[in-house]
């Protein structure tokens, strides 16, 4: 239980310093890919989006749902998603300070419960599903969307992804995703593993700011081995481009 609160402290410093760099960075370059339609929302959806940060997941569902609430550890980032939602004119989310390991909701709240981009930052991925599941209505959806290299590149990505940033824990792999679903007895009803588009490798780097090295030093490492990370690197205008490899999956429960 310490740990879990120091992690979350961590995870709250950390995405507290860099809010603004990281709401810039997501919405220039995004995941490049659109996991709406394979959510399969719909209007009469009342959902979760779990760790929502700036609400780039979000405020799309909202465009379709019913209502939607977004729940995040970190307030500064609960602040930008609250100025986008405000900027776009949409009503139908409510926003929530709490922990993804102990959700602050009554059993079957929601008939969708979604997460993206975060669960490589969970000390205990398979809680978190399970605190989803235990908030979502029988018949209802569970998705997550996040970082997931291949089996034999996952170590290697995980020891550089804490270099640059501490808060990081492990990135699943597409199988690991999939099998937390299994254990949980969820019904997989569709994945997707994708490519997402390339960025600048020292825009990825400048974000979060790393405690222990500088820019450079992680670029190098990169470079020197994409391959063993599981990343994709190729030179764009005399820069060097980085993706990754991203999965969403859709259970119900």
């Amino acid at each position: 239980m310490e740990s879990k609160a120091r992690h979350g402290a961590q995870v709250v410093e950390q995405f507290t310093r860099q809010a603004k760099g990281y709401a810039e960075m997501t919405e220039k370059y995004g995941s490049g890919y659109d996991p709406i339609e394979l959510i399969d929302v719909g209007p009469d959806d009342i959902v979760l989006d779990v760790a929502c940060g700036t609400g780039r997941l979000t405020l799309p569902l909202a465009a379709r749902a019913r209502h939607v609430t977004g729940l995040d550890i970190t307030p500064a980032m609960v602040d930008i998603a609250r100025q986008a939602q405000a900027e776009a004119g949409v009503a139908n989310i409510d926003w929530q300070i709490g922990n993804v390991h102990a959700l602050p909701f009554a059993n079957n709240s929601f008939s969708l419960v979604t997460c993206g981009l975060a669960a490589h930052h969970f000390t205990e991925p398979a809680t978190v599903l399970a605190e989803m599941r235990r908030v979502c209505r029988p018949g209802g959806r569970l998705a997550v969307m996040d970082l997931t290299p291949p089996a034999d590149k996952a170590a290697a990505l995980d020891r550089f992804e804490k270099l640059r940033d501490a808060s990081h824990v492990h990135a699943l792999t597409p199988e690991e995703l999939r099998g937390l679903g299994r254990d949980l007895g969820l019904t997989e009803v569709a994945a997707h593993t994708f490519l997402t588009p390339s960025a600048p490798v020292d825009v990825i780097l400048s974000w979060p700011i790393s405690e222990t090295h500088s820019i450079d030093e992680l670029r190098e490492m990169i470079l020197a081995d994409p391959d063993a990370l599981g990343v994709a690197v190729h030179d764009k205008d005399g820069a060097p481009q980085i993706a990754y490899l991203m999965s969403v999956v859709v259970w119900r429960v």
